[in-house]
Parts: C-alpha cells; sequence; structure tokens
C-alpha cells in the first residue's frame, strides 16, 4: 500500500526523511487473481510468503510512526502561524492609528507612508494566513496517512493469521486419508473466513487512501495558495 511515490512527496513537505525502501511499483501478483476456471473456486488473496507480508507491516508501522511526527510538526508550524498573525494584526492597528493621527495634523506625506505600510503588512498577514491554512491541511493529510497505515496494518494482520491457517491445512490435507475429516472441515471454514476478512481490510484502506489521496490535491492547492501569497509580496517589494 505504500508505494505511492506521491505520498511520499507529500509528507516531505512536511517532515523531511529519506523515502523507504519500499516506495516501488505493487506487484501485479498482489492486484490480479490468480488464473482458472470461472467454473472453479478459487482463493482470491495471493499467497505470499510470511517474511514478505512481515516486511510489509514493518513499512506500515514505519510510515505510521512518520505521519504521526508529520501531523505534531504541521501543527505546531500552525500555532506559530496564528501567533505570528496575532502579531501582525496588532502592527496594523498601531500603524492604522498613526495613520489616523496624521491625518488630523494634516500630515500628507506621513498619511501616504502609513497608507503603504498598512497595504504592506496586510500583504504579509495574508501570507500568514495562507501558510496557517497550509499547515492545517498538511495535518490533516498525516493524519489520513496515519489511518491508511492502521488499516493496512490491520489487512496485513489477517494475512498473516491466514497465512498460518493454510500452513495447517495443508499439512492435513498432506495426511491424505489418515486426516481428521472434522478437523480439516473446519480449517477449511477458517481460511475461507480469514480471506473474507483480509479482502475486507483492503477494501478498508482502499477507501482510506482513496481519502488521503482528496486531501493530498488539497496540500497541493495550499501550497500554490502561499505561492501567491509571497508572489505578491514580491511584486511590491
Amino acid at each position: 500500500m505504500f508505494k505511492n511515490a506521491l505520498v511520499l512527496t507529500v509528507l516531505a513537505g512536511v517532515l523531511s526523511v529519506p523515502s523507504p525502501q519500499s516506495a516501488q511499483a505493487v506487484p501485479l501478483t498482489q492486484v490480479l487473481a490468480p488464473s482458472a476456471d470461472d467454473a472453479t473456486f478459487i482463493s482470491l488473496v495471493p499467497a505470499r510468503e510470511k517474511s514478505q507480508v512481515e516486511r510489509e507491516r514493518d513499512d506500515a508501522r514505519e510510515f505510521r510512526s512518520r505521519a504521526q511526527d508529520g501531523q505534531k510538526m504541521a501543527k505546531d508550524a500552525k500555532s506559530q502561524m496564528e501567533t505570528q498573525m496575532d502579531i501582525k494584526k496588532k502592527e496594523i492597528e498601531v500603524v492604522k492609528a498613526q495613520k489616523k493621527a496624521a491625518e488630523k495634523e494634516k500630515k500628507e506625506a506621513e498619511k501616504i507612508k502609513y497608507e503603504a505600510d498598512i497595504k504592506s503588512k496586510e500583504l504579509e498577514l495574508k501570507l500568514l494566513e495562507k501558510r496557517k491554512e497550509m499547515r492545517d491541511t498538511e495535518a490533516k493529510l498525516a493524519d489520513a496517512y496515519r489511518h491508511v497505515a492502521d488499516s493496512h496494518m490491520k489487512a496485513l494482520d489477517r494475512e498473516l493469521d491466514l497465512i498460518s491457517k493454510r500452513k495447517q491445512w495443508m499439512e492435513l490435507m498432506n495426511e491424505g486419508e489418515t486426516a481428521d475429516p472434522a478437523k480439516l472441515q473446519k480449517l477449511e471454514l477458517s481460511v475461507r473466513d480469514l480471506e473474507t476478512k483480509v479482502l475486507k481490510a483492503q477494501i478498508d484502506t482502499a477507501n482510506r487512501q482513496s481519502s488521503a489521496t482528496d486531501k493530498e490535491k488539497e496540500v497541493f492547492e495550499k501550497r500554490l495558495k502561499v505561492v501567491e501569497a509571497q508572489n505578491a509580496i514580491l511584486a511590491k517589494s
């Protein structure tokens, strides 16, 4: 699930860390169903090595930790923006008061200077507002990533259970005619139940990934607004 380079790029904007080794394309064997006659019953959860699933779960746990760190950093940055916005608003009020005093005293040159200062500070305030909105959206995106990781780990846990049950079932099958039919049937039912749980967990993960993708778009839109606000200030300088 954590093969999306776009996810890593967006998260890197909040938390500067190297991309994990798992940032590769998802193998088709995990997406395509096993080839079989449509008239036969097939398993739609491809068999994988236990070690492979465990490595993927380690990646998911690491990704979750990074998402949590990213969320905290984005929230802290948002808080800093709010503090700076309060300071900037007070600065604007001070200059507005100075402008009003200059108007009363008929000091046109000072009035014009204060008006220009107010416009400049208002642009700076707008930039701070856009940065605050960006950090807020980044925090929400990081939280969405965390939920994706949680869901994916749950799916992998169910898959590990499935691998264990499949192994038990195959070992009993290999006993041939000496195998206990009741035990064999019980294991087969357990395998089917776990396959269902794995697929449901994978659906949940895919849904959460879709929600996170929507947040990615929002983050890029907010970053564009920040760039535009910065350019507005540069154009006035």
